[in-house]
């Protein structure tokens, strides 16, 4: 007898079938996570990137695919310490640099001053009345803008008059103190101060503002409130781990290194630090800390603490010599960007004389109360024009350096200022108050296409506006703290492209934080070295933010090809990084202020098998921790077209609200996400349907030749029972074909997982075939070895069973067009009842299609098979790394069952169509009066009707499930699977009829009656 392998192999379409499910197995084997195979199609196997993972904290939010410069946070949610050190745990993780961005409002006073020469010739005191009105103008490549805006009545007496004593001290009066000892106040240093005259009054004619100004001799000093915001945008780092990051071009990091930490810095640590250093820095504070310590020396010489020194040593106390200088409080160490001036900004100071003005308030008068302002004319409150002196315009971009503490000094009209004197600390290092609030930094995302010419393209909107002015009355800009949310119609406003969150870290105490030092810093050059060194991947600092206009939405007067850049860190193209400090000190504390974690995977020295395999391994277990993983290797900076609106354009005039609306495109560098960014750690959405219609249309094609081979073996199971075969004997002969087919894929399985990119995914799908195409044999095995059941039928069975054949055939078969009663028929027969049906061949062969779902199913399920894997095999290969080997013997697969049920089919056809078979319904048709071209056409129709209309209706839910599925162009793979569906359609047409014979020339009677002889056949 032959053995089960032979049986198996006898049944060629089971045997296709099996072979199709081992070839499926391997397809998975072979399968990569998305993130693989784009790795292995986009990146060089020798090549290595500075770093592998960007870790962010939405994970359910999509992956970005464009970065503009210095920006690594697209999302609502931040991460925290804790979850860095999480991050850090993970046995695939050699290295995670975490990153922010924050904002921390200026400090600003009064930064402009007036420089008035002494009127040597004029000895008699004569004050006179001036309006004032200072303007600060910027420029930042698309044509100045008005930035400030103030205008003063000035009272000033510039006559060369005796200077005036300081005001006797008042010892009985008044009370000093050191500690908590009073002094005389006559003691203190400043109670012997130089002669002076106040000479200049000033008042705002809004009356938000006053102040004077003093003389001393020569020249006749006033301060303007006028000045720029000079916000600071503020990287955070762990020193260390930026230092691994970035190798040795992270050297200017070493001084964070030396004083990070948690804690702030002590200043007498700060000091010895710095004089063991010979760096700008270094030099800086020891200067502060020498001129410091002069100070200190010669007050404790000064009689004031002389006195407060006898009077504790009478007590029998020690003297404490920080009593009055105090000791200077901890510090957070931070670096500052060499060149923070950004655009061009001008001064324009102009005077209109009003004529004499009365004298001038005697401070020495009112010296024990309120001095009163002088009078100020009704024409210069009124804006009526005065006497123009010669306008002053000079350069006020020191203004734009946060770090400077240097004043803008500006001539009185028609003069030359003197010399302005030294600063006490010449090299005073930069100091910024960290105990306000923080805002964050978060730029506006944008979605990035491709345009016609390859290039990327992405669209910005203003998200706000700030306003870039300092407050007349404040030395704080307050504007970044409230948000965005100004009136653009106020001059110097600019639009912002970011999300400001004001972040609230609370009082202080004793020993924290008090503000931040200058302890070193970075220069251009070493910003475009890490740019370099990245090649590409974004690090989310040291990126140049420069930017070109290329085009403009409307004729405004600019001009292509200038250079665009924002004034405020939250402005246009003005995202460059301007002071970097330890994330970890107390100075930032917040529950989460983390944008980013960079992740550097451990083991990996070059891109290749092993490398990528490291890479999305831990990429997929970042994921686990509930992070979002996205691999940037692949990554390279490009210029980007960036269409721009919500821009405002600025004014000339305070009167004048200024334009907001559509500026046009820029050019700017941004990093382009390499493919395995979008791809993820897991199966591309293509090739999981690829996978799942392969599974289907396999295991779909396994059960219905099983379901198809049941009457045959139901015959051989009769014939072995009469061989005297018990069920038992029977089952197990049958299922030795079955075990032989689950052991090959059993073993196909088993190699699969072994040599699999993916062994849980190869696993899961080997263990789905082998369950499934079990179940599958059980079943058929069943069915093909039941024992026939025999029963005595009774009277109404019988009746049943005998019924009338030909009313129920007229119903399921309608080939007449119209069928009445045959009166040759016998009498004892009932009549049947008229049909009538339809007169085109083509509805007959629909409705005949309808009424046999058990010939039309199977072919739809056939053509289905067919269009599923083509159409996901077209989505696959779009992918990043598709169109590989495994894509293509999943497709194979899929297609070789669609095949198999194809050839089945056919085969079924064939075996049904006896002569007699086949010529019945062209008979019958032929017989009710249609022509021989009609009954052709009624065949063809019958036939095709249920593939066409899979093959139809198949394409309109592919064009749904891919949709759902997120496929980016449904279109080709939609049409792929309906030509495939057509191929397959026209695989199933019926062969070609013979002629219908003629119509008979017998009687009407004869004809009917051999018309239900063909409609019972």
């Amino acid at each position: 007898m032959p053995s089960a392998l032979r049986r198996l192999l006898r049944a060629p379409l089971r045997a296709v079938i099996v072979g199709a499910l081992a070839v499926l197995l391997l397809g998975s084997a072979l399968l990569q996570d998305a993130a693989s195979a784009a790795l292995a199609a986009s990146v060089d196997p020798a090549s290595r990137g500075i770093y592998d993972i960007l870790v962010t904290a939405d994970a359910a939010s999509e992956a970005p695919t464009l970065l503009a410069p210095n920006s690594l946070y697209t999302g609502e949610e931040q991460l925290s310490l804790a979850d860095v050190e999480a991050i850090r745990a993970l046995a695939g993780v050699d290295l995670a640099a975490p990153i922010a961005q924050i904002v921390v409002p200026g400090q600003r006073g009064y930064q402009t001053q007036v420089r008035i020469p002494v009127d040597l010739g004029q000895p008699v005191s004569a004050p006179e009345s001036y309006r004032a009105v200072l303007r600060l103008l910027g420029d930042s490549g698309l044509g100045e803008r008005l930035i400030a805006e103030n205008t003063a009545a000035l009272t000033l007496d510039r006559a060369d008059v005796p200077l005036e004593p300081p005001p006797v001290v008042d010892d009985v009066n008044s009370s000093c103190s050191i500690g908590a000892v009073a002094i005389p106040c006559s003691l203190f240093p400043w109670a012997s101060a130089p002669l002076s005259r106040t000479a200049v009054w000033m008042e705002a004619l809004d009356g938000t503002y006053s102040s004077t100004g003093e003389s001393d001799g020569q020249t006749i000093t006033l301060h303007m409130p006028a000045s720029f915001s000079g916000d600071l945008r503020m990287t955070l780092i762990d020193p260390n781990a930026e230092r691994a990051l970035l190798g040795t071009a992270g050297g200017f990091l070493d001084p964070l290194i030396d004083l990070g930490g948690t804690a702030p810095v002590d200043y007498d640590a700060l000091e010895t630090w710095a004089a063991a250093r010979d760096t700008p820095a270094a030099r800086a504070i020891n200067a502060t800390a020498q001129a410091t310590q002069k100070f200190h020396d010669e007050f404790l010489g000064g009689a004031a603490y002389l006195e407060y020194a006898r009077i504790l040593r009478e007590r029998g106390e020690e003297p404490d010599p920080d009593a009055y200088t105090g000791t200077m409080m901890p510090v957070v160490p931070m670096l500052l960007a060499d060149d923070l001036a950004a655009g061009a900004l001008r001064a324009e100071f102009s005077v209109e004389s009003f004529g004499p003005s009365g004298p001038l308030p005697d401070p020495l008068e009112n010296s024990g109360g309120y001095v009163p302002n002088p009078p100020i004319p009704d024409a210069v409150r009124n804006g009526d024009p005065g006497v123009a002196l010669p306008p002053v315009s000079v350069d006020a971009s020191v203004l734009l350096n946060p770090a400077s503490y240097g004043a803008l000094s500006l001539p009185w009209p028609g003069t030359v200022p003197g010399r302005a004197p030294e600063s006490v600390f010449p090299d005073y290092p930069f100091y910024v108050d960290l105990s306000s609030p923080v805002s964050v930094h978060d730029l506006a995302p944008g979605v990035g296409t491709v345009g016609s010419d390859g290039a990327q393209e992405v669209r910005l909107d203003g998200v706000g506006f700030h306003k870039l002015g300092g407050d007349a009355g404040s030395v704080l800009n307050e504007s970044l703290r409230g948000g965005t949310d100004v009136n653009p119609d106020l001059a110097g406003t600019e639009s912002v492209f970011g999300v400001v969150r004001a972040r609230e870290r609370g009082v202080p105490t004793q020993g924290e934080y008090r503000g931040g030092v200058s302890v070193g810093g970075f220069s251009a050059g070493e910003q475009r070295a890490i740019t370099e060194l990245a090649a590409g991947i974004p690090l989310g600092a040291y990126e140049p933010s420069d930017a070109t206009l290329l085009a403009t939405a409307d004729d405004e007067g600019l001009s292509v090809g200038s250079p665009v850049a924002g004034f405020g860190p939250l402005g246009l193209a003005a995202g460059r990084t301007s002071a970097i400090a330890d994330i970890n000190s107390v100075a930032f504390r917040s529950e989460n202020k983390v944008d980013a974690v960079r992740v550097r995977v451990a083991g990996v020295e070059r891109y290749d098998a092993a490398g990528i395999s490291a890479v999305t391994q831990a990429a997929r277990e970042i994921e686990r921790l509930g992070y979002r993983a996205t691999i940037v290797a692949g990554s390279q900076g490009e210029d980007v077209r960036v269409s721009v609106g919500g821009y405002a354009f600025g004014t000339m005039d305070a009167a004048t609200p200024q334009r907001v609306g559509e500026l046009g495109v820029i050019q700017q560098r941004w990093s382009v996400l390499g493919p395995a960014a979008a791809a993820g750690a897991g199966i591309g959405a293509g090739t999981q349907l690829l996978l799942g219609t392969a599974l289907l249309a396999v295991l779909g094609a396994f059960a219905l030749i099983e379901a198809g081979a049941v009457p045959a073996r139901r015959r051989e199971a009769a014939v072995l029972r009469g061989l005297g075969w018990r069920r038992r004997r029977i089952v197990a002969w049958f299922a030795a074909e079955h075990v032989v087919a689950l052991a090959v894929l059993a073993a196909a399985g088993l190699a699969a997982v072994l040599v699999a990119a993916d062994p849980p995914l190869t696993a899961t799908v080997v263990v789905v075939v082998l369950l499934a195409g079990s179940a599958i044999a059980l079943t058929a095995l069943a069915r093909a070895t039941r024992a026939p059941r025999v029963w005595t039928a009774s009277e109404a069975e019988l009746q049943h069973a005998r019924g009338d054949v030909r009313e129920r055939e007229f119903e399921r078969r309608p080939e007449a067009r119209v069928l009445g009663t045959d009166l040759s028929a016998a009498e004892s027969a009932p009549a049947a009842r008229i049909v009538r049906m339809p007169r085109s061949p083509l509805l007959w062969g629909v409705q005949r299609a309808w009424r046999s779902p058990a010939a039309s199913l199977p072919r739809a399920a056939a053509v289905g098979a067919v269009m599923a894997p083509v159409a996901a095999l077209t989505a696959a290969s779009a992918e990043p790394g598709g169109g590989g080997p495994a894509q293509l013997l999943l497709a194979a697969a899929g297609v070789a069952a669609g095949l198999v049920l194809l050839a089945g089919l056919r085969q079924r056809d064939r075996a049904a169509a006896t002569p007699e078979s086949a010529d019945a319904p062209a008979a019958v048709l032929a017989a009710s009066g249609w022509l021989p071209r009609e009954v052709r056409l009624a065949a063809l129709a019958a036939s095709l009707a249920a593939p066409l209309a899979a093959a139809l209706l198949g394409s309109y839910a592919l064009w749904f499930v891919l949709s759902s599925a997120g496929i980016d162009s449904v279109n080709t793979p939609v049409s792929a699977a309906l030509v495939a569906g057509l191929a397959a359609a026209l695989l199933l047409l019926p062969p070609r009829p013979r002629p219908s014979p003629s119509p008979s020339a017998e009687k009407i009677p004869a004809r009917k009656a051999a018309l239900s002889r063909g409609i019972a056949s």
